[in-house]
């Protein structure tokens, strides 16, 4: 009966030892470094992009919790962004994909907001293929709201 009790007992702290661990990395996982940006940054962005060298109409809408790049050539929503304020008036918007983890330094596309420019502006970058000059974006101005125009 006693070993049948001590068997018992180290195998509930093994178990609770397990649920802390858990408890604990999702903790560490969440998002509390995050800078909180101001409302004005979100919004529509409007500009083009050029890729292989033909020009492009788009359209970077940058919400609380998502960016998407809308034209007629692509479009790409990403669900998982981080916001860091740059404190000299521009702010950096880290766009991962749902399933990576954002506090790792490999981004997909960050975005770069000028918040001291009026009108507001941004430089969108994609990771591999702007390093490689197929895509490039000038930059885009904030504007009216996006309105379905694309079709992506």
């Amino acid at each position: 009966m006693r070993r049948h009790f001590i068997k018992k007992s180290i195998f509930l702290c093994v178990y609770a030892a397990f649920i802390a661990a858990i408890l604990f990395a999702g903790c560490a996982d969440s998002d509390d470094t995050d800078d909180i940006p101001p409302e004005e940054l979100f919004g529509s962005y409007w500009g083009t992009m050029e890729v292989f060298g033909q020009s492009y109409d788009m359209c970077l809408v940058i919400g609380q919790n998502s960016v998407t790049i809308h034209s007629n050539k692509m479009g790409r929503s990403y669900p998982l962004i981080k916001y860091t304020d740059k404190k000299d008036g521009t702010w950096l918007v880290s766009c991962y994909n749902a399933r990576e983890n954002k506090r790792k330094p490999s981004t997909h596309m960050t975005v770069t907001v000028n918040a001291s420019a009026n009108p507001m502006t941004c430089k969108v970058w994609i990771n591999f293929m702007s390093n490689l000059g197929l895509i490039k974006f000038p930059d885009c101005q904030k504007g009216a709201d996006y309105d379905g125009r694309f079709s992506h």
